[in-house]
């Protein structure tokens, strides 16, 4: 589910625990094999204790440093100001547009799952406006947001020299134009993540990997991901 709340008049029944119980039945009724979701600090607890959950691994957020601009930070702080600051980056970033095939950091693990991205994939993103910059023939999947910044959902690169000199590229283009910090989330035990701890300013762990079997014969455990399959990237 995107969110699940339970009204206080109900709370401490066991409601929560009965309803997602039975949507995990209900999936496996209708050939489901698996459910996979993002684990916060609130949710993670609950859904392992009472809906047989694992948790076996945490993405891990990567934030590098770069000059914000000073009247961006005045405009930011008048609401009805913000998309001003929005459209700016905006015009910058799509100066570097790409309509390269985006694959992402993942596709060469052959040894671990998962999630495609197809087209389809592709499509159901496009409501959220993300779209794909290269520099120095490295690709970032980038979405902008009024509190976060540049986010990047996930990075392309062929090796990690040419990952080094992309991210490298990014922050000295962030620091140019006064764009701010861009911040990128992915699972750990990748060279994407290998060089982005090497550059970052700012390490932080953040969501846990969570899943559930139903009938999978996919390892779940090693499921990987990256910021960009976040629902609401």
């Amino acid at each position: 589910s995107m969110d699940s709340m339970t009204v206080e008049a109900h709370q401490r029944k066991g409601l929560f625990g009965l309803l997602a119980n039975k949507t995990c039945d209900l999936a496996k009724e209708i050939g489901i094999t698996f459910i996979w979701g993002f684990g916060t600090d609130v949710s993670e607890r609950p859904v392992i204790d009472k809906v047989g959950f694992h948790c076996d691994e945490r993405v891990r957020g990567y934030r590098f440093a770069a000059r914000k601009r000073g009247l961006d930070k005045l405009l930011n702080k008048v609401p009805s100001l913000r998309s001003m600051v929005e459209n700016r980056i905006l015009r910058i970033l799509q100066k570097h547009i790409s309509q390269r095939t985006f694959q992402g950091s993942l596709h060469t693990l052959t040894e671990y799952p998962m999630i495609t991205r197809n087209e389809a994939y592709f499509s159901y993103k496009r409501y959220n406006t993300t779209f794909i910059i290269e520099l120095e023939n490295v690709l970032f999947w980038i979405k902008l947001h009024p509190h976060h910044g540049i986010m990047v959902g996930d990075i392309e690169a062929g090796c990690e020299a040419q990952l080094r000199i992309g991210i490298l590229a990014f922050k000295a283009l962030a620091d140019r134009h006064g764009l701010g910090a861009f911040t990128f989330q992915t699972s750990p035990g990748t060279f994407t993540e290998k060089v982005a701890a090497e550059l970052a300013d700012e390490s932080f762990p953040s969501w846990g990997v969570c899943y559930r079997s139903l009938a999978s014969e996919f390892p779940l455990e090693k499921l990987k991901v990256t910021w960009g399959d976040l629902d609401t990237f």
